[in-house]
């Protein structure tokens, strides 16, 4: 095996199929974010997220 080689890397590795997997986890992180402010608006002002459903018979 030749030093420094990324020949090992490219065999049997489908880097399209892993950046795909890669964006997915990017996405799910911004969720995540955006619910986690949501929290944090809810806590600020003293409210929570069944304050805004309403029951209905």
């Amino acid at each position: 095996m030749e030093m420094n080689s990324f020949k090992f890397m490219k065999e049997d590795f489908n880097w399209e199929q892993e950046q795909e997997k890669d964006m997915e986890e990017i996405d799910m992180e911004e969720v995540y974010m955006q619910v986690d402010d949501l929290w944090d608006a809810y806590r600020d002002t003293g409210m929570r997220p069944s304050d805004f459903i309403s029951e209905v018979d």
